[in-house]
């Protein structure tokens, strides 16, 4: 509960001597890197760069191809680009 409430850094974990985190039983220890490890896997920022790196390296080691992930991205991100679609694709009917 301490740890849930007011983090790592409370000074029951914390010793201020030597700098370390002491959490006494290693089941502490394991829910403090299971809520750690929970944050990055919730966190999208985090998640979208290591998609990215993935798509990057398959791209460099297996085919040209998953570079196009990159292409779709830029496209999502450039405003002017989303109207250029837009249109292309308005004018086909």
């Amino acid at each position: 509960m301490i740890l849930q409430i007011e983090g790592p850094y409370s000074p029951v974990f914390y010793n201020e001597i030597t700098r370390k985190k002491n959490f006494g039983h290693i089941s502490m220890q394991f829910e403090y890197y299971w809520m750690c490890l929970s944050f990055l896997i919730s966190n999208g920022e985090f998640i979208f760069t290591v998609m990215y790196f993935v798509f990057s390296m398959q791209g460099l080691f297996q085919s040209p191809v998953f570079y196009s992930f990159h292409l779709l991205d830029v496209i999502n991100r450039v405003p002017a680009l989303q109207t250029i679609i837009l249109t292309v694709t308005l004018n086909m009917g």
